[in-house]
């Protein structure tokens, strides 16, 4: 198959039924759509892939991201040779089912990654990928026929008995992320109350003598505003912008049992002597 890149892949069709353990597999210069392949273009760049059965073990993460093979061996036993069956006597008639994945499985290792190590590795799994995908289609228990899919002798095998089904060892691990014991983690969290209580008393304090309440707004502001401080916020009456950034002061006046709230604009200045906090007084009614 053409790879459109001066590349093709080739693979070798076998006799159906036959033995599919051996796959000839290979990635040659593409020689044209007219042209017909033959074994002899395809000799020089052929890699021979022996496949049967065998045992593996694998360990896989499993989050809510998605699953993923952490790590992988194949280097059990080979299982009998009543377990090889499937490949080694079955009528699987590849043809060119595969050939487009393979093509995109494989295709880069013609271009770009031409030298890279992992051709072999990525050869192997395909093909292995292949068969025992057309193994588990003709073979599975609802589409057995011994006429057209599997020879008579296949046929009469259960799933179970080709080995279609097995029993898995499997080890669930649960892993539960923690926090690392530490002494200064235990310390945090013994005076974690005190702080909460800490920053309580320090909000009440701070906070208990600024003159805002349910009411407060611009009517408020208005009302006890110094005329000789609005010089600040001239030629904003239109566009509501200002040349120079302001603040506003919040004084307090008392006299007796009564007081007042005056506001004052002023623009910020590194030269003005810094203004003196003064508290309000909670015997005393503010107007």
């Amino acid at each position: 198959m053409s790879m459109m890149n001066d590349w093709s892949l080739m693979l070798l069709n076998h006799a159906s039924p036959g033995d599919q353990s051996l796959q000839y597999i290979g990635l040659t210069p593409d020689p044209g759509i007219e042209h017909v392949p033959s074994c002899s273009d395809f000799f020089p760049y052929a890699r021979l892939y022996d496949l049967n059965r065998q045992l593996c073990q694998g360990t896989w993460s499993i989050t809510r991201g998605g699953i993923q093979l952490v790590h992988g061996s194949c280097n059990g036993t080979i299982l009998p040779p009543d377990r090889q069956e499937l490949i080694v006597h079955n009528s699987l008639f590849l043809g060119v089912w595969y050939m487009s994945s393979l093509v995109e499985f494989l295709g880069p290792f013609a271009t770009t990654r031409n030298h890279s190590e992992w051709t072999s590795p990525y050869m192997a799994t395909g093909l292995a990928a292949m068969l025992w995908s057309r193994i588990t289609v003709l073979n599975s228990p609802i589409s057995q026929d011994a006429s057209f899919k599997a020879p008579k002798e296949l046929a009469r095998l259960t799933a179970e008995e080709a080995g279609l089904i097995y029993p898995v060892n499997d080890t669930a691990v649960y892993i539960r992320p923690t926090l690392r014991k530490s002494g200064l983690l235990y310390f945090v969290l013994a005076i974690q109350p005190l702080l909460i209580v800490g920053m309580l008393l320090l909000t009440a304090s701070v906070f208990y003598s600024v003159p805002l309440d349910r009411g407060f707004g611009l009517i408020s502001i208005l009302s006890g505003i110094d005329r000789n401080s609005l010089d600040a916020l001239a030629g904003a009456g239109l566009s509501g912008k200002l040349a120079k950034g302001v603040k506003l002061i919040m004084r307090p006046f008392q006299d007796d049992q009564k007081g007042a709230i005056e506001y004052l604009v002023a623009v910020p200045s590194p030269t003005a002597p810094p203004m003196k906090n003064e508290r309000l007084n909670p015997e005393t009614i503010y107007h």
